[in-house]
């Protein structure tokens, strides 16, 4: 018995005759179809290109998707260059050599606008000024080009904070006359220009971090005083001051920020809550904490949005961390499940959350893969074959997800679609230390992996879309069995 999986195309032609009854001409058409169908994708791993053959590997990085295709910088025997991908050979292309062989050459953010991938470089320093180009490009070779260099600066770290908001991008550059302040790019050099002096005078604001909030732009300050968080009006081009934290250790910068259903979710330490889960709706009255422990620190960790909701694991006063999730209210703001503590990765997939956790009535070294609604009575265990395992790079795609379960030469790549049933092993993945980069893109899964005979290159895995399958039997008296 065969067993085909059909194009779009073909899917769409066999829906219609079934769906108009024509059965008398469906064993003629599927007798037909045997030798042209393409074979259902079966999660195996492939090699997507050999960039650079042999086992010193391209080492793709920085990994982005843009119109369906991935983008990534990568290195062959001419040095390191701009590249994208639509996951095969013939798809793969390299878009720009950013520096012949030429060692100290930088390649920044990738970020993908809504027409185009927005880049910066940094040519190796020839003097003790290091200017920092800014590029674009479309997809073609002839698109990628450079289209503005910002003014010289000493260090390397103070042009920094590339973020896209309502496509543009926002950044912090230096400038003799102003200091570290923030910029403003539509990918053209007339859209590229100093949009606010925080701090008027040659000296930084100090400027932190920037955070896109449903489209708002807002600012972490910290020069040498307290930490400030600002708001950017697009509109009138001025920043509005919302908070001053008594916190030393400037803790909204030095940990994960998240935006969810208009609201910036963010931590620190100030005003008597210890460290603490923080919203801002962007005004200063609302810009609060909400605080779970009253005994102590709550030290909220692991923020993944899921929907308007903000999953993440805390400690309330009974000393337990534990799952909660916020609306970003103090009644919103509930305990998802006491029975679990989330530790390495926590990702959504299909407006739920998935996550490594240990349950409190086994071994603390029993981590195992779990899946909640957020709901009572809602989280549960899953993945029974992982078994007891540390699990990092939650990466999804468009209907399953994927995950490195251990460590270094043990380490495994699994899948699943949120079921026990659905979990299951791909292949050993060798050298994983902590997190790896992986990129969902549709319904492929990017991700960089070396073996004995390639060194780290691209490979890509094709989820298996969910089909109705039926046996069909032909006039010759072969049995096929066609996958819608």
């Amino acid at each position: 018995m065969q067993v085909i999986s059909l194009s779009k195309q073909n899917r769409k032609c066999l829906a219609l005759i079934l769906k108009r009854k024509f059965v008398i001409w469906l064993f003629a058409w599927a007798l037909a179809v045997v030798n042209i169908a393409s074979f259902a994708a079966d999660n195996t791993p492939q090699l997507v290109l050999d960039i650079s053959p042999g086992i010193t590997g391209s080492n793709p990085e920085k990994m982005v998707n843009f119109k369906g295709e991935v983008y990534f910088f990568a290195e062959d025997d001419e040095g390191k260059g701009l590249w994208k991908s639509d996951g095969t050979a013939n798809g793969t292309l390299r878009l720009l050599l950013i520096m012949p062989n030429t060692p100290g050459a930088y390649a920044g953010e990738l970020i993908a606008m809504q027409d185009k991938v927005f880049f910066r470089l940094r040519p190796p320093g020839l003097a003790t000024l290091l200017s920092d180009e800014l590029w674009v490009t479309t997809g073609t070779p002839q698109s990628t080009e450079k289209f503005f260099t910002l003014p010289p600066t000493y260090s390397a770290g103070n042009n920094a904070l590339f973020t896209h908001v309502n496509n543009k991008i926002y950044f912090r550059a230096f400038s003799s006359g102003a200091g570290g302040e923030l910029w403003v790019s539509d990918g053209t050099a007339a859209g590229t220009s100093l949009i606010a002096d925080i701090k008027p005078g040659a000296m930084p604001s100090g400027l932190t971090k920037l955070f896109d909030v449903n489209g708002e732009l807002f600012l972490a300050l910290k020069l040498s005083g307290p930490c400030e968080l600002w708001k950017f009006d697009a509109v009138n081009e001025v920043a509005v001051q919302l908070k001053v934290f008594d916190d030393s250790w400037c803790t909204i910068v030095n940990r994960p920020v998240k935006s969810a259903g208009g609201l910036l979710y963010f931590i620190s330490d100030t005003d008597g809550s210890g460290v603490a889960l923080w919203v801002s709706d962007g005004t200063p009255v609302g810009t609060i904490a909400i605080d779970i422990n009253s005994t102590g620190d709550s030290s909220p960790e692991l923020m993944t949005v899921v929907g308007d909701e903000v999953f993440f694991a805390a400690t309330d006063n009974t000393g337990l961390t534990t799952l909660w999730k916020s609306n970003g209210t103090a009644q919103g703001t509930v305990n998802v499940s006491a029975d679990v503590t989330p530790e390495e990765s926590m990702s959504a997939f299909n407006g739920k959350l998935v996550f490594n956790a240990i349950a409190f009535a086994t071994s603390i070294f029993d981590k195992r893969l779990w899946i909640s609604n957020g709901e009572v009575g809602g989280t549960q265990m899953i993945g029974t074959a992982v078994g007891s395992n540390i699990l990092y790079s939650l990466t999804t795609t468009n209907n399953a997800f994927y995950f490195i379960a251990g460590t270094g030469p043990n380490a495994e790549l699994w899948t699943s679609k949120g079921t026990d049933e659905s979990t299951e092993f791909i292949a050993d993945i060798v050298n994983v230390i902590g997190q790896k980069e992986m990129l969902g893109v549709g319904n492929k899964l990017f991700y960089s992996q070396s073996d004995t005979q390639h060194g780290e290159e691209l490979w890509v895995i094709t989820t298996p879309e969910d089909s109705m399958c039926f046996p069909v039997k032909t006039s010759s008296g072969v049995v096929v069995v066609i996958c819608l």
